[in-house]
């Protein structure tokens, strides 16, 4: 729905930037066309509009000469024709317009002090020559086995991009790819991904088994081997399902006995946890390191 300057003249002046704030947000990640774009020049000038009318949270006139800036280049963005709004940008336009949305976030947190969470951090492409995909020379897919957070599901799938990696089972309640929160913290890595949606986790694991899959599971137990040994598990070259579990009950038990590997993260503190994004970021790249070093 598209807000009219009436509609944005009945909310105060901190809802008016943090509803901007907010569409952004979801906006840098997701964005791919000049119609993704339309609305947010109008919304600008709604605010320059209406900041003669406020007290609290108005903008000053340099921050207005910033806001001015922002709506003319994005406005530059979006062709007249409307038939050519849906032409996708380039990946290098897309660059560009990524910095520009990324300042202007930046400006409407400063000015409501409004905290932006690590899932919502952008790193954009930089001006390198791409890299040659990564081949691994055993398949290696990810089983998710009633994830809990869709922050932490979209956060492993950007680190599976990274190294290479496609293929996720989701078991249970583990939130969708497709989901809105796990879209906004994967940031676009979940278009790489080829997702299978399953009820039954166990029964998936004995068919991953029977078709030929190691089965490797990160959880704290005893015994178990480091992620840091994983050189010997991985000679074989055999394809490997590799699951992670709830955040606060890990894999289930009736995996954990399925497993041909318990794998754990060393620890030395008080807690004996790691966050389940971080601890797959920790493990993957140990697989890497075992695989191609």
């Amino acid at each position: 729905m598209i807000f009219t300057l009436k509609k944005f003249r009945l909310i105060g002046q901190r809802a008016r930037i943090k509803k901007l704030f907010h569409l952004l947000i979801d906006l840098i990640p997701t964005f791919k066309t000049p119609a993704d774009l339309e609305t947010l020049p109008l919304y600008l000038d709604y605010l320059i509009t209406l900041n003669a009318e406020t007290t609290a949270f108005k903008f000053t006139e340099q921050e207005l000469g910033q806001l001015t800036q922002f709506q003319q280049a994005l406005t530059r963005w979006i062709p007249e024709d409307a038939s050519t709004r849906r032409r996708p940008f380039s990946e290098e336009e897309k660059r560009h317009i990524g910095r520009t949305l990324i300042e202007l976030r930046y400006l409407f947190a400063e000015k409501i002090q409004q905290p932006i969470r690590e899932a919502s951090l952008i790193i954009l492409e930089r001006d390198v020559p791409p890299k040659e995909a990564l081949v691994w020379p055993q398949e290696i897919v990810v089983v998710f086995d009633h994830l809990r957070s869709p922050f932490n599901v979209g956060a492993v799938i950007r680190t599976m991009e990274c190294v290479g990696l496609h293929r996720v089972i989701s078991v249970g309640y583990t939130p969708r790819l497709d989901s809105r929160q796990v879209q906004r913290s994967a940031m676009g890595c979940d278009t790489a991904m080829n997702a299978e949606y399953v009820d039954d986790g166990v029964e998936t694991v004995k068919r991953l088994k029977e078709h030929g899959y190691q089965i490797h599971v990160l959880e704290t137990i005893i015994p178990s081997t480091s992620v840091f040994e994983l050189q010997p598990l991985v000679q074989q070259r055999q394809p490997i399902a590799f699951v992670i579990g709830n955040e606060e009950m890990g894999v289930d038990e009736s995996i954990v006995a399925l497993a041909d590997h318990l794998l754990h993260i060393p620890t030395f503190g008080a807690k004996n946890s790691l966050n389940v994004s971080i601890a797959f970021s920790i493990a993957i790249y140990q697989y890497w390191q075992a695989v191609f070093c």
